[in-house]
């Protein structure tokens, strides 16, 4: 009796050693496998998209990313690299060649294929249809497997456009200098300054106001696109110098006939970037009245009284 007691404990104490052991070596493996893509985000150092027909490349910069050769939005890319390394897979919603093309994650027909650079052997990802709100069938390359995964087509765009860092002309802090040259030889230039005792505007007091809120401009200065070719009869408005303790820039304004389209270009650089009218408009001092309000106020007492 005792003896079979000694035989059926040594053979539970090797049942529990073989079950530790076998989830020991296979929980590494489930954990990988429940990640679509396996790679670290601060690896990568290309990326690119496509939907078939248009393509475009992001490449790691030093501490940022270009796109098209200008300034990419590094927040929106560390942004999706983080989304594409932690999209779990559930169970699959297919496996076979039909349903690949049928979900348009197939090799020769989907709606964006994504390939990473730089962080190992990172299949291409293939994205198709999408079964839900913010969902998309996603399948990797080598895989028939087809899962449906947190992502939207939206979030990866095939164009710079889609990419580009569109406050790549704003300044970390509001501007204490800023020199409005216009493009006519006979117009006067226009500068407006801070000082110790408040904002000049062409060296008399201006709107504290409406100084401080023309100069708050230029850190939230944002563009709505590159262009690849300078558009018929673009006139260069003006140049603006701009500067702060730590920063200096110079851009030009140019505008097509009396239209409403606006550029903005580093000045002397022959990049062209597209811009609102509006902000343009504002910031070519359009229609701004700098005069201080005490000065405003004096001559309206004035009139009055006449």
């Amino acid at each position: 009796m005792n003896n079979k007691l000694v035989l059926l404990t040594a053979v539970l104490v090797l049942q529990l050693v073989l079950v530790l052991l076998f989830r020991w070596q296979t929980q590494p493996t489930t954990q990988k496998e429940s990640v679509l893509l396996s790679f670290e985000p601060g690896e990568v150092q290309g990326i690119t998209l496509s939907d078939g027909n248009q393509e475009v490349n992001l490449l790691r910069s030093g501490d940022g990313w270009q796109v098209g050769g200008y300034p990419a939005d590094a927040a929106k890319v560390a942004g999706i690299l983080e989304k594409l390394a932690t999209l779990d897979m559930q169970w699959p919603v297919a496996t076979t060649a039909a349903s690949a093309v049928r979900f348009e994650v197939a090799q020769d027909k989907f709606q964006r294929r994504v390939v990473l650079d730089g962080a190992g052997d990172v299949p291409a990802l293939y994205l198709g249809t999408s079964p839900g709100f913010q969902k998309v069938h996603g399948r990797r390359a080598g895989s028939d497997s087809i899962y449906s995964i947190g992502l939207s087509n939206f979030e990866l765009p095939v164009n710079v456009d889609g990419w580009l860092n569109k406050k790549m002309f704003a300044l970390n802090q509001s501007p204490t200098s800023v020199t409005l040259t216009p493009a006519d030889p006979e117009a006067a230039a226009q500068n407006l300054v801070k000082t110790d005792t408040g904002w000049l505007y062409n060296g008399a007091a201006a709107d504290a106001a409406v100084a401080t809120t023309y100069s708050n401009r230029f850190t939230t200065l944002q563009i709505t696109g590159v262009i690849e070719e300078a558009p018929e009869g673009l006139e260069q408005q003006a140049r603006i110098d701009l500067s702060n303790d730590a920063e200096q820039k110079q851009v030009t304004i140019a505008r097509v006939g009396d239209s409403d389209d606006y550029y903005i270009s580093p000045a002397g650089e022959p990049a062209l970037f597209s811009l609102a009218t509006y902000i343009a408009e504002q910031l070519l001092m359009t229609d701004v009245d700098f005069s201080a309000a005490d000065t405003n106020e004096e001559a309206g007492s004035l009139q009055g009284d006449d």
